[in-house]
């Protein structure tokens, strides 16, 4: 008999676990990131000879026009990152204001200022930064697509092409 309620019970702990194993993991720490601005800083290396400035002007105009173009949050979007793990979770992104949103994960290594965000077709890294507005310190979000456009535009001399990304929210 005793063994009999042991063995009860030993299954009612096994079922209670399995049980806690399938439920919803728990949030313990969100952030949202409100974007309030989307700008792409362009540097393009000098010629070796004098050139008409004119054409790198309008390159790196150009190339300024294709990062904005191509930014997966606008002004008025969004990123609200829930952790359930130390170093990730979902990741809930509106990509304009009153968009609807998408659902996806991101990664953040503990120590370092680098946050990996994947959703739909994006999967990029980002650099948390800070920037100054009035007496606010702010967080920035940078991402550097350099690598991504020297292959796609191997004629231009790039140096190095950011998308800044303002946010509202303060920085840590």
């Amino acid at each position: 008999m005793i063994r009999t309620i042991r063995h009860m019970a030993s299954l009612a702990l096994v079922a209670a676990a399995c049980c806690a194993c399938t439920e919803r993991e728990e949030v313990f720490y969100s952030t949202r990131y409100d974007i309030v601005r989307v700008e792409a800083a362009v540097t393009l290396a000098a010629p070796e000879e004098e050139v008409d400035d004119t054409a790198d002007s309008a390159a790196a105009e150009a190339l300024r026009a294709e990062v904005l173009a191509e930014a997966p949050v606008a002004a008025g979007g969004s990123y609200a990152l829930d952790f359930v793990h130390y170093d990730g979770g979902p990741l809930t992104v509106v990509a304009a204001q009153g968009g609807e949103a998408l659902a996806g994960t991101f990664t953040k290594e503990p120590g370092t200022a680098s946050i990996r965000f994947a959703f739909g077709e994006a999967d990029y890294t980002a650099t948390l930064w800070h920037y100054v507005d009035g007496d606010r310190r702010l967080t920035l979000l940078a991402v550097d697509l350099t690598e991504l456009l020297r292959e796609r535009h191997p004629d231009l001399a790039i140096e190095s092409v950011v998308r800044n990304e303002y946010t509202s929210t303060p920085y840590r």
